[in-house]
């Protein structure tokens, strides 16, 4: 989400970027195709329930549903860091950056970018 986050400041407002960054570095984002079939459907569902935080905030169901969203090894401590924002975030501001990033498709604009940026993408698996 921050990635995407940054192209889409870069695209909309390039000359304050271009004032205040050097370089771009983007680790692991998209620039679109969140909204990809039936997951994202169903992730749109299940993010904006209410009753979602009363199973995350059961300690051993919680923990493993977002566990899944990191890679190999995550420290335990942020693990419950991201668990806590979580069940913190209201519901409907979890549908609508879901949403959001569903629809966001920034390939058009990000050619008119004129920075230097370095992207970074690995495949569990790869050196």
């Amino acid at each position: 989400m921050g990635g995407m986050s940054v192209m889409a400041v870069a695209c909309r407002h390039p000359d304050v970027v271009r004032d205040r960054v050097r370089r771009l570095v983007l680790v692991a984002t998209a620039a679109h195709g969140l909204a990809a079939g039936s997951r994202d459907r169903f992730w749109r569902i299940v993010l904006w329930r209410g009753g979602l935080n009363r199973v995350t905030a059961r300690p051993r169901l919680g923990r493993g549903l977002v566990r899944e969203t990191f890679g190999r090894s995550p420290r335990p401590a942020h693990v419950e860091a991201t668990l806590a924002l979580f069940v913190g975030t209201d519901a409907r501001a979890r549908r609508d950056c879901a949403g959001a990033m569903g629809e966001t498709d920034l390939r058009a604009a990000l050619g008119a970018v004129d920075m230097a940026a370095t992207v970074l993408l690995g495949h569990a698996g790869t050196a």
